[in-house]
């Protein structure tokens, strides 16, 4: 029989950490959940935690617009993304995110131009407040914007919302 995900109990820590079976590592590339233990663990099946991703990545390998002299860069917005965005957890507080938060500095944003929605990441009111009111000094007493997009990306990576 193939087990979709393997339990391994660590009773000293009182977690339970699941590890792909062998022939589903494609399916999680690697990692490994980890969560709080269960009173009972049973082998009952589970369905899936989503049915479809929230955004699927086309891949053109030549597009029209690269074969321009003077090529212009278009800003890619979607939607969809930026509803899982603000469904998501703050990166900073685990609170409900209000507000998905396009990178600003690192050559991305300014007055009247927003990064792409894919460069965002969920952040509750007041630490989105904090940041827009003084990016050095936020990211001094949080860290980087580019380390929570890039923790943030693997994270909508590894739960499906972006195949």
């Amino acid at each position: 029989m193939c087990h979709l995900l393997t339990a391994i109990p660590v009773p000293e820590l009182g977690i339970v950490a699941f590890k792909p079976g062998i022939n589903q590592l494609h399916h999680f590339s690697g990692r490994m959940i980890v969560m709080s233990a269960p009173d009972e663990l049973s082998d009952a099946k589970a369905g899936r935690i989503a049915e479809q991703a929230v955004l699927n990545l086309v891949i053109d390998a030549n597009p029209p617009a690269s074969l321009m002299k003077i090529q212009k860069l278009k800003r890619w917005g979607n939607q969809k993304y930026l509803q899982w965005v603000k469904s998501r957890p703050c990166c900073l507080c685990q609170k409900p995110a209000d507000d998905a938060h396009h990178l600003i500095g690192y050559g991305y944003g300014g007055i009247g131009v927003k990064a792409h929605d894919l460069f965002s990441i969920p952040l509750c009111r007041g630490h989105h407040s904090e940041l827009h009111h003084d990016p050095k000094a936020w990211e001094v007493k949080y860290g980087s914007q580019l380390a929570l997009l890039f923790g943030f990306l693997d994270e909508s990576l590894g739960l499906g919302a972006l195949s």
